[in-house]
This record gives C-alpha cells, sequence and structure tokens, in this order.
C-alpha cells in the first residue's frame, strides 16, 4: 500500500456557526487529472483510493455488506476461465498455440451455491482477493 497522506478540510456544520475539521486518509491517486465545471469553477479532480475507516453499515450498498460476508466466510471461489465454442477447435479444445486475450475471457465464479459468470473485468474490479488466489494456487516457480 501506498503512503497514507491526511488533508484537512474545514466544513461548517449545518446547525451551527462553528467550523468542522474533517480528515480525510487518501491512500494513493489512482488516475487524473479530469476538469469538470462545478458551479461556476473549473475543478481539478484525482481519481483517489481512501485508507480504511469504519462507515454505518446504512451508508453501504446492502449488496457490498452481502459480498463483505460471503467473503469472510470463504464462500466465494474462482472456478476458472471459460473457454466458449466461438473460441475453440472444432474437438472442443484450444490448440496449445491458440490464445484466447485475458480481457475476452470470462470466469465461473461461485458465489455461496450459485454459479456466476463474469467477465474478466468485472472479477478483477469485485474480486481481487479472489482472484490474486486463484492465480496464485495455478503459479509455477522453477525452484533451482
Amino acid at each position: 500500500m501506498g503512503k497514507v497522506s491526511k488533508t484537512k478540510s474545514s466544513k461548517k456544520s449545518a446547525g451551527g456557526s462553528g467550523n468542522k475539521t474533517v480528515i480525510w486518509a487518501v491512500e494513493d491517486i489512482v488516475d487524473g487529472p479530469k476538469y469538470e465545471t462545478i458551479g461556476t469553477k473549473r475543478q481539478k479532480l484525482y481519481k483517489v483510493r481512501w485508507g480504511e475507516t469504519y462507515e454505518l453499515a446504512s451508508n453501504i450498498p446492502p449488496g457490498l455488506i452481502d459480498l463483505y460476508e460471503k467473503r469472510e466466510k470463504k464462500q466465494i471461489k474462482i472456478l476458472g476461465p471459460l473457454v466458449t465454442s466461438e473460441s475453440s477447435t472444432s474437438e472442443g479444445s484450444l490448440s496449445p498455440k491458440e490464445r484466447i486475450p485475458l480481457h475476452q475471457t470470462k470466469f465461473a465464479i461461485e458465489i455461496g451455491d450459485k454459479v456466476k459468470c463474469l467477465s474478466y473485468s468485472e472479477v478483477r474490479n469485485t474480486y481481487k482477493e479472489e482472484l490474486l488466489q486463484y492465480f496464485e494456487e495455478r503459479a509455477k516457480i522453477d525452484e533451482e
């Protein structure tokens, strides 16, 4: 993980005249800059990765909480890439020299007692830890 920098921001509280200092924990800049007009001013924006904080359950989408709880119970497993008939030979298997680009590959994911078919980008964005575990289990390291 990157270095965590804390940024202070002054906000007026809704019911009072005093300023409330809010500290944002930004871990890393992911993308940017992007320019947008906010009100009448042109603003420079960066996409950031936030530091870990506790958040009220009511502020989190229920599907995300469900996904987290299944992850904690180890109910999510990447079964592997799917090979479609369009990308396979007439015998139903790929030739040793034939390769499918990863971004065009779909993966089977077991979530609880259901199996979903998702694109690689969906798997990479939603199931990062499980995808890393899947590839680590299949990595071959030559020890000499």
